[in-house]
């Protein structure tokens, strides 16, 4: 594995995230698709037609082709730890210039403050890139998410008073999907973090947005929780595309840390029936295999 090899991969790994889902986002959008209405399945159709079209024509399958978020966990043990430190923000960088001038990615990218465009999906800080460690672990993983437009409309992080209890953040999420949820597509994935404040939730949140669909909580109250808010969101009756008819979601998941006494965090963050993220594990032998699509990158 040498500089040129990653950015061979990283640049592999954004095409395949671009232009096709993982499995489990596909099998989850089968299945609801099995419904009998009639607008469900026009518009089910025309989903998974998009997908097919997308995949078979490496194009990117919606037009919001994001912002790049990099997760990257690099296991103490493995040979690439070194190089991947020191090459990951430029070979990112570059790869997603190229991408974006060729014309594959639409520039997404402006200056908050002057709203100009920088041209090429960089700019301070993005594409946002996150390192972490395990010690234990010889392998590299790399996840990566498009984070769009639509979708990040629904995003919050919020803090309020403990006693409001289990009955107002039930109402707080409920009430932020139901005002603005037919924006983002459905149906929708959501991923909810509670925690002491307001930047350890929406971490959280993200992590739970990116958790496979169908898992649930290891802990059973958590669980709970989330088939409750899976339930009472449904009912709501925004349905795919905001059309009234079938599942306004795909999935929810609830990730949590310790809080404070006195308080709550909660974040919220949302993706469209498009969620494009993908996981890579890189091998100590070098092997680049992409586990979320079920595709070895040579």
């Amino acid at each position: 594995m040498d500089e040129d090899r990653l950015k061979n991969i990283i640049k592999k790994l954004l095409i395949l995230t671009t232009t096709s889902l993982p499995l489990d986002v596909v099998n989850g959008l089968k299945r609801i698709c099995k419904g009998s209405d009639k607008v469900l399945k026009l518009v089910c159709d025309l989903m998974l037609e998009n997908l097919d079209y997308a995949h078979r024509g490496s194009i990117p399958l919606c037009q919001d082709t994001g912002i790049p978020i990099f997760y990257v966990d690099l296991g103490a043990k493995s040979p690439f730890k070194e190089l991947i430190v020191r090459n990951i923000d430029h070979i990112v960088k570059n790869v997603v210039r190229e991408l974006t001038l060729k014309g594959f990615l639409r520039p997404n990218v402006i200056d908050p403050l002057t709203r100009k465009n920088t041209g090429d999906n960089v700019g301070v800080n993005i594409p946002w890139i996150e390192l972490s460690m395990s010690k234990d672990s010889s392998d590299v993983l790399i996840t990566l998410y498009l984070a769009t437009g639509g979708s990040n409309l629904l995003g919050r992080a919020l803090t309020y008073p403990i006693l409001r209890g289990i009955d107002g953040l039930i109402d707080l999420i409920i009430n932020t999907l139901a005002d603005l949820g037919y924006n983002a597509c459905p149906p929708l994935v959501v991923g909810i973090g509670l925690g002491p404040t307001a930047e350890i939730a929406i971490k959280l949140a993200r992590k739970a947005l990116l958790r496979p669909i169908g898992s649930r909580n290891k802990d059973p109250r958590i669980a709970s929780l989330e088939s409750k808010l899976f339930t009472e969101i449904n009912r709501l009756g925004i349905g795919i595309q905001g059309l009234g008819q079938g599942p306004t979601l795909l999935d929810l998941h609830v990730e949590y840390a310790s809080t404070h006494v006195a308080i709550l965090s909660v974040g919220i963050m949302v993706s469209c029936w498009a969620l494009r993220r993908s996981i890579l594990e890189i091998s100590p032998e070098g092997k680049a295999y992409v586990i979320s699509h079920g595709v070895e990158l040579s």
